[in-house]
């Protein structure tokens, strides 16, 4: 936009001389910081399985066969107890069936089942920290040459 031309009322004659007016704008540089987001890194979640060794003390049980002898003679010199009732009978009877006798014995078990003992959960915070930024900004500055006659 164009100023017109005023005279300065001091000047007199000759001297009057249309002044323009002259004016400068000077400019100045501001620093303005923001941030915005990149990516500082990524992490993988994943399950690893970790084989170890237990040994388990197990006390395990098992039959054994006890034989009870008994005397079937007396002090006297008689036949006692069940040979006594075996002999009153008479004579010798049929051979009988053989006695069998199941022993048993406990072996370990092994078993491995799978129960979950824990829950993982993730979460992503936020943290801040201050930082300095250090930036360079110009300033424009008149300066004044010649003969200003003051």
């Amino acid at each position: 936009m164009n100023t017109p031309r005023v005279p300065d009322e001091r000047l007199t004659g000759d001297e009057r001389i249309e002044q323009s007016d002259a004016a400068m704008t000077v400019s100045a540089e501001q620093v303005y910081v923001d941030t915005e987001w990149t990516v500082s890194g990524r992490v993988r979640l994943r399950r690893q399985i970790e084989t170890r060794t237990e040994t388990i003390q197990v006390t395990l049980r098992r039959e054994v066969l006890v034989v009870d002898t008994e005397d079937t003679v007396g002090d006297d010199g008689a036949i006692v107890g069940v040979a006594a009732d075996n002999l009153a009978v008479g004579a010798p009877g049929p051979v009988p069936e053989p006695i069998v006798l199941v022993l048993r014995e406990e072996v370990p078990e092994v078993s491995v089942q799978i129960r979950p003992y824990e829950l993982v959960s993730t979460d992503i915070t936020r943290t801040s920290r201050e930082h300095p930024v250090t930036a360079t900004a110009r300033r424009e500055q008149v300066v004044l040459e010649g003969d200003t006659g003051a």
